[in-house]
């Protein structure tokens, strides 16, 4: 890799690392500076330092996670959960 490419590529990963993070920041009321000390220090080992942190809103198993689901859309218990894989996803066309 040359080094003005190297310098290209650098600039561009720092532009979308400084991009998620004001979105992560702005998304869980987090200052943006708190975020690269998380990552620096390497602060998020376990979900509970997550949760702590507030990077996520709550920790549990994919039962409990379906339980929600299926309250929210108002879903019999019973009934199977049809999920979207990401393959699947990403093969629906953008509406514009």
């Amino acid at each position: 890799m040359s080094e003005p490419n190297k310098r290209q590529v650098t600039s561009f990963m720092n532009s979308i690392n400084d991009h998620m993070l004001v979105r992560v920041a702005q998304s869980r009321g987090l200052r943006v500076d708190s975020l690269k000390r998380y990552a620096d220090n390497l602060t998020i080992q376990k979900p509970e330092d997550a949760l702590r942190t507030k990077l996520i809103t709550n920790v549990g198993y994919q039962d409990e996670l379906e339980a929600v689901i299926r309250k929210q859309l108002d879903i019999d218990e019973k009934k199977k959960i049809n999920y979207v894989s990401l393959s699947k996803y990403e093969k629906v066309e953008k509406r514009r």
